[in-house]
């Protein structure tokens, strides 16, 4: 085990956030430590509790740990690793299979821990940039990383290739790759019908120790006081707010409009009279700040909803995303827990000491 330590010391020296984490047959993956913080630290106004990705099972965890890039797989297991190419075209139940089989502990990064580190970035002023125009960054298009392939028409990156303003923290010691180049299927979310379905907190991430498909007696939507339910009642739903313009609006007492509802994240409307839970804030599905703090996103992040059958969804946007990308990004991914995803959607895990 000499070398495992060795390997973290030289790690450390240039990044103390960062780790080697091994898993049950002792392969590495470089982690980021991502410290419990408030909600009151990345949200102004919000009250004093830890943000949900620092809660499971109703018990507050002191940290997180992210895979520092997207994921390949070996031998079934995955792997956060640089200058590599992320896994691409799985399943849902293939991508949780891939996290959990590397041991306790280990799962797909949930959307409850994608949306802590995503208002941890707006409060730091350091929202990623990253490959969202071909291979470069839209809005600085001096910024660039290594190609995966050359010819090929949409033109991803190796992970973590690019300058430092492509980690979450505009420093070597960040998780890279959260705008642009593939999108980030996460745990603990979809929509059906414009209907938002999650998981408790970060439930998502007990891995194995719960069942995540559709199917799980684990989902919740969100009632119009912002309480969690699991039938009945009144809850949000995001709906086009009018036919000519498709912008995305929320709302509760409507239908849902078939056809697609898109509109700048920081951008989504309300229907008149209401005010949005808490929940949708803290969990990076509304904006918690003024449009002003989302001004130095890496082109405009998006919010895309479609289809009226169960859709997992993605955060980040692509490659080929331009001005519609940025790490508050929200797009489709699976509609079907075994249906495969398509070759422009990766994936990450993460790890908590349960």
């Amino acid at each position: 085990m000499e070398h495992f330590d060795l390997a973290n010391l030289a790690v450390q020296s240039l990044a103390p956030n960062n780790v080697y984490l091994y898993d049950d047959v002792g392969l590495p993956s470089l982690m980021v430590r991502i410290p419990k913080f408030y909600l009151d630290e990345v949200i102004d106004g919000a009250p004093h509790t830890p943000h949900p990705a620092f809660i499971v099972q109703d018990t507050e965890i002191p940290e997180i740990y992210v895979s520092k890039y997207q994921n390949m797989v070996y031998n079934n297991r995955a792997y956060s690793l640089p200058g590599i190419t992320p896994k691409t075209v799985f399943k849902p139940i293939e991508a949780y299979s891939y996290a959990e089989n590397k041991g306790t502990g280990w799962h797909v990064m949930t959307n409850a821990e994608w949306s802590a580190i995503a208002l941890w970035c707006v409060k730091n002023s350091t929202l990623p940039h990253g490959n969202s125009d071909n291979g470069k960054s839209y809005r600085f298009p001096h910024e660039h990383g290594m190609l995966v392939n050359p010819t090929a028409y949409t033109k991803h990156t190796l992970t973590g290739t690019g300058p430092v303003t492509w980690s979450h923290d505009h420093t070597i010691a960040g998780i890279y790759d959260l705008n642009g180049n593939y999108a980030d299927f996460v745990a603990g979310i979809y929509h059906k019908r414009g209907i938002i379905y999650v998981m408790p907190n970060n439930d998502a991430a007990l891995g194995a120790q719960i069942d995540k498909t559709i199917s799980s007696d684990m989902w919740h939507m969100i009632d119009g006081d912002g309480s969690l339910i699991k039938t009945g009642g009144n809850p949000w739903r995001y709906r086009r707010s009018s036919s000519a313009d498709y912008h995305m609006m929320l709302s509760v007492n409507h239908s849902y409009d078939e056809g697609p509802a898109q509109s700048a994240f920081s951008e989504i409307v309300v229907s008149s009279g209401l005010t949005v839970p808490d929940i949708f804030k803290n969990l990076a599905l509304y904006p918690a700040n003024p449009k002003e703090d989302y001004g130095d996103l890496d082109g405009e992040a998006y919010i895309y909803i479609v289809d009226s059958t169960p859709t997992y969804f993605t955060r980040g946007g692509t490659a080929s995303g331009k001005n519609k990308c940025g790490i508050f990004n929200i797009g489709t991914g699976s509609k079907d827990d075994n249906v495969a995803m398509s070759n422009t959607t990766a994936f990450r895990a993460a790890y908590i000491n349960i």
